[in-house]
């Protein structure tokens, strides 16, 4: 949220507030795979880290379109932005969950 206003100052009447917003959804989509392949449980991690990521996206984007006063679907592309973002980060959360059940596969079949 920070970003974005300070996006907004910084760089006046360019829609880089989209461009903070989307930093933080991708710093989350990057992140939250890689943190829960150390999560045993699809159930109790996967699925809420999910309901997070629609809030993030959600919360994000009406904050960035707030502040700067322009709606993502007047700027294309973010619009193509967004959903592939999207699609990256529901893939890589469902490899990373294939990874892991692998991985319990593999330290079972050990003994």
């Amino acid at each position: 949220m920070v970003g974005i206003v300070i996006c907004h100052f910084a760089f006046a009447g360019t829609a880089t507030e989209f461009l903070a917003a989307f930093s933080g959804i991708m710093f989350y989509s990057l992140m939250n795979p890689i943190l829960s392949i150390f999560h045993e449980s699809f159930i109790k991690y996967t699925w809420p880290s999910w309901m997070y990521y629609i809030a993030l996206l959600v919360l994000l984007l009406l904050a960035a379109r707030y502040i700067s006063g322009t709606s993502i679907w007047a700027l294309p592309e973010y619009r193509m932005m967004i959903g592939s973002i999207v699609a990256f980060y529901i893939i890589t959360s469902l490899m990373v969950r294939v990874i892991r059940g692998i991985w319990e596969f593999a330290e079972s079949d050990e003994g």
